[in-house]
């Protein structure tokens, strides 16, 4: 299994939810599972020229009569160029996510499985879906290495 899209906003804190939950113990993974998480840190000079459009775009609405029908663009406006100000900085920077559950299940279990392991990882914030090829990405994702463009490119299709 493998996420379906990346989520807006997510802290790592929160992923042991996933496996089990302490307050609802329906949401636990039965069966024995392997969870891959890698992390790639992205170039951030195209974010950098997109947030610089968009702190342009907003910076004409909050000075026009536009802002009354947006009244959120002030703080998006704020937002962005504190985000600006971090990634210039290098305090943060960019990056990309793939995550990969490996369950090991037999066929008299396989849907059940599945079905638990998909409802536990949506109710701690991540849709996971089946991957079409899981096997070689799962393998080639727990080794100690860099995963190349080619893998990784595969990896967050």
């Amino acid at each position: 299994l493998g996420l379906s899209r990346l989520p807006g906003d997510y802290r790592l804190y929160a992923l042991p939810e996933a496996f089990s939950s302490i307050r609802n113990v329906s949401r636990n993974i039965t069966c024995p599972h392997r969870v891959t998480l890698s992390f790639r840190n992205e170039p951030t000079g195209k974010q950098n020229a997109d947030n610089d459009n968009k702190i342009k775009d907003l910076t004409k609405t909050v000075n026009s009569q536009m802002a009354i029908l947006a009244p959120m663009a002030e703080d998006e406006l704020k937002e962005r160029k504190a985000l600006q100000k971090g990634l210039l900085s290098k305090e943060f920077t960019i990056a990309s996510m793939v995550l990969t559950v490996s369950l090991m299940t037999d066929k008299t279990h396989q849907k059940k499985d599945t079905q638990a392991a998909k409802e536990s990882f949506s109710h701690a914030g991540l849709d996971i879906i089946p991957l079409k090829m899981n096997q070689p990405q799962a393998l080639l994702s727990t080794l100690p290495f860099m995963m190349s463009e080619g893998l990784w490119g595969d990896c967050k299709k």
